[in-house]
């Protein structure tokens, strides 16, 4: 069995002002295995980046967990003081963002970037540490790496960027990586690069990867397990093919419908009516209730809580075991 490398238990995190507070993620949970490629996918508003940015302690300042816990190989990591997390980050756990272009610095070089990056958390000389940075940018098949070396971010496309970006997150050999909508803006065959990129480290390292995507297809390509949240909450989690083959929850089931296939002749794509719940007006019941298509007035009123239909497969609906025999049609 697969190390536990990450453990979220019952996370809970507010946003705050001057009055009330409002629950942006409630009592979610989830484990990363060293190895695995976990994929979380969600819509705009769902939790899933600031559910990763709480594991590095990077929470904006009018946001806080109020509850649960967060451990890297057993230790807990929400009452580490920040120069104890500034240890961890880049060099146990790094994350690389949605818009790599912005997050690099752009007037100094590439090299120098990764160079310095290195030598913040090891003691080694700058020569050394420049080395080591071109084989970086070797390593995520950068095609002539001194060249973007010497390069500033402004003179590389998105797609370079976000190697470059991984590069920096690889330099000190963490034991997980964050990839918070890493192909977002890329055109497709991009997209692709950069997914088999990431699978390509996931089998050389061992690397625990942590994948948080609006596309649903992304996580089709790349991921082994999924978590699939709504409005702060987890819907459903199970293993990749479990997922797209026997989905439970409705919103899941949506969402698969509205996946683009090619073999598919439609003049109008598919879509889930409704929005988002607002964060500030969230639903009594289950967060899903004013957009589902199988609702009932319990789940107006009540939260289903997690149900298991298999094994390693559950799911956040009180109708699930209706839906699973075939019984709830949408």
């Amino acid at each position: 069995m697969s190390e536990v490398i990450l453990k979220v238990e019952g996370l809970t995190i507010a946003f705050r002002n001057r009055k009330e507070s409002f629950k942006a993620v409630e009592n979610i949970g989830f484990e990363l295995k060293k190895g695995e490629i976990l994929g979380i996918v969600g819509e705009s508003g769902s939790g899933k980046t600031i559910t990763s940015k709480a594991i590095l302690n990077l929470l904006p300042d009018n946001a806080g967990v109020t509850d649960g816990s967060i451990s890297f190989l057993g230790r807990e990591l929400s009452g580490l003081s920040e120069k104890e997390m500034e240890k961890l980050r880049g060099t146990e756990i790094a994350m690389i963002f949605q818009d790599s272009k912005m997050s690099l610095d752009q007037v100094y070089t590439v090299g120098s970037q990764i160079t310095e990056a290195i030598l913040t958390h090891e003691d080694i000389t700058r020569d050394e540490a420049k080395k080591r940075a071109l084989t970086l940018l070797e390593s995520v098949r950068i095609p002539n790496a001194p060249r973007v070396f010497d390069s500033y971010p402004f003179e590389l496309s998105g797609g370079m960027c976000q190697r470059v970006m991984i590069a920096i997150a690889l330099s000190c050999s963490p034991k997980i990586l964050i990839a918070d909508e890493p192909t977002t803006a890329l055109d497709v065959t991009v997209q692709s690069q950069i997914l088999d990129l990431l699978k390509e480290i996931q089998r050389a390292t061992s690397m625990g990867i942590l994948l948080i995507t609006h596309d649903l297809g992304v996580i089709s390509e790349v991921a082994d397990r999924v978590i699939v949240m709504y409005a702060g909450k987890i819907m459903e989690s199970s293993t990749k093919t479990e997922l797209l083959e026997n989905p439970v929850h409705p919103y899941t089931r949506g969402l698969i419908r509205s996946m683009l296939k090619m073999d598919t002749d439609l003049e109008v794509l598919y879509s889930i009516d409704g929005v988002v719940p607002d964060i500030k007006s969230m639903p009594e019941g289950c967060r899903f209730s004013t957009r589902c298509p199988l609702v009932m007035e319990r789940c107006r009123k009540e939260d289903p809580g997690i149900i298991s239909v298999s094994p390693g497969h559950l799911v956040s609906c009180f109708r699930s075991v209706e839906i699973v025999r075939g019984e709830a049609l949408e």
